[in-house]
């Protein structure tokens, strides 16, 4: 599980992962802190998946306002996410990934 970690963190950012991790024991505030770390980031793919883990943030608060910009925002900071209902499709596949 270490090593799979290590993987996570080198693609998507160690803030992010963290940051993933508290979104999965509803740490809201350290997981909204933490994303925003990971968008500062010079990685352009970290920068994105911050936005991802927003998105995710929201949903799992129910906020459907802010899911809606982040959805959005996903869909300019992302080159291969077209409009904010591809990205609601990519979440709903990243969140079956993480369930696993």
């Amino acid at each position: 599980a270490k090593n799979e970690e290590a993987e996570l963190k080198k693609a998507y950012g160690d803030e992010n992962i963290e940051g993933l991790k508290a979104l999965i024991n509803k740490n809201y505030d350290r997981a909204l802190a933490l994303a925003n770390v990971g968008e500062t980031s010079d990685s352009e793919d970290y920068k994105i998946s911050a936005v991802y883990l927003k998105a995710m943030i929201a949903a799992d608060q129910n906020n459907k306002e802010q899911e809606e910009i982040e959805y959005n925002r996903m869909a300019e900071v992302d080159s291969e996410i077209n409009d904010a209902n591809e990205a609601k499709n990519e979440k709903v596949a990243l969140r079956k990934i993480i369930a696993k």
